[in-house]
């Protein structure tokens, strides 16, 4: 069970396979467990290493807070695990919550990202999200019954209280975030230098097609996939497509040269 340790807590990840190294982030509330499938699917071909992000999981510090720049804030303490564990190249994978800490990290480091692979994001958020960012908020005490085996997770994880911290905390963040104007990274994803695939569900209502084509429209190396009748968690809704996906694009991307 490696850890590392900083100024904040600690970071928990897992490690998997052999070959280049692929970073993966998970989405809000989850942990690395969460995108298991994906994981097995790339361990055959790379070293795919999977942290808890910060305050998630089995991260610390518990209960997490939500200052408005957490998502560069996740992306500077990332960068710097990285950094303890040597890997100065690595592909980087997220999704949703993940995925923008991801962008944040290809912004702030682009020598040390090879390629980014991020779906269910945006860069930005806008006033159409309120409505489910709001339930979110409300989900310990009033979980809509779509939602109660999601709870049900959340409270097993981090006990009831933490449960409701963890929401609470995030959607008011997020809902200050939108009264702000709903930038988290967009205006500075011009500065991402590495190849990077977008993969979008058509009918994410978080992210939908037009901030995920204004998204692509401003990486100057960015495909952007955007899957009909799927929602915003790609990867369970359409598993073996998005796997063989990451499978292919990952291996169109250039090996790095050899050491001197």
């Amino acid at each position: 069970m490696p850890y590392t340790r900083d100024g904040e807590g600690r970071l928990y990840y897992e490690v998997r396979g052999a070959g280049p190294p692929v970073v993966l982030l998970h989405g809000f509330g989850e942990d690395g467990r969460a995108l298991g499938p994906l994981v097995r699917a790339l361990a055959g071909h790379y070293r795919v290493l999977v942290p808890d992000l910060p305050g998630y999981g089995r991260s610390t510090p518990q209960p997490r807070t939500f200052p408005l720049d957490f998502y560069r804030q996740d992306a500077l303490r990332l960068l710097a695990w990285l950094a303890v564990l040597g890997l100065d190249r690595v592909h980087l994978g997220g999704f949703s919550d993940g995925a923008e800490v991801a962008l944040w990290m290809a912004i702030l480091d682009p020598p040390r990202i090879r390629s980014l692979l991020a779906w269910g994001v945006a860069g930005a958020l806008d006033v159409a999200a309120l409505p489910e960012i709001t339930a979110i908020g409300r989900l310990v005490d009033a979980p809509p019954l779509a939602w109660r085996d999601w709870r049900a997770a959340l409270c097993r994880t981090y006990g009831r209280e933490g449960a409701h911290l963890l929401t609470t905390r995030w959607a008011a963040t997020l809902q200050a975030i939108i009264a702000a104007g709903g930038e988290i990274s967009l205006a500075r994803v011009g500065e991402i230098r590495c190849p990077t695939l977008l993969i979008n569900g058509a009918a994410d209502s978080m992210n939908p097609p037009a901030l995920a084509q204004r998204l692509a429209a401003r990486i100057p190396q960015a495909d952007l996939i955007i899957l009909p009748d799927t929602g915003h968690a790609v990867h369970e809704e359409r598993p073996d497509w998005f796997q063989a996906t990451a499978l292919a694009w990952l291996a169109r991307q250039p090996a790095l040269p050899p050491t001197k």
